[in-house]
Formats: structure tokens, sequence, C-alpha cells
């Protein structure tokens, strides 16, 4: 299982994937992306995805965000 987060642009969209889950993203504009993540889990796993995802975002420039 990698812990690498993999990004996949579909044209205004795509997804990232990580630890073979796919979330997808959207472009918001000038260069942010939305990853969405699903609401309402409160599956252990899920809670590390989040927080991997959010850090993932705000490490780019402009910022990425994590939303439901």
């Amino acid at each position: 299982m990698s812990d690498k987060i993999n990004v996949v642009h579909e044209g205004r969209g795509g997804y990232v994937e990580y630890q073979n889950v796919r979330y997808t993203i959207d472009h918001v504009g000038e260069g942010c992306f939305c990853i969405h993540f699903p609401d309402g889990k409160k599956h252990k796993d899920l809670k590390i995805h989040q927080r991997a995802l959010t850090a993932y975002a705000e490490s780019h420039d402009p910022k990425w965000y994590v939303g439901s």
C-alpha cells in the first residue's frame, strides 16, 4: 500500500489517489483545486486519509482545499 498521493487531471477535474482510494478533484480557479472528501464517514482509515489530503492540499501554491 502506497502513501504517495497521485494526481490525475482529466480536463477541469480528475482525481487524487491515496492508498488505492480515489477522491474526485475539481478546478475552482487560478490553479486551485478542491479535493472532494466524503462527508459523514467515521471510519478510522478515512480520518488518516483526510489528514494526508489536507496536508497535501495546503502544500500547494496556490493552496488547494478539501471539501465535502
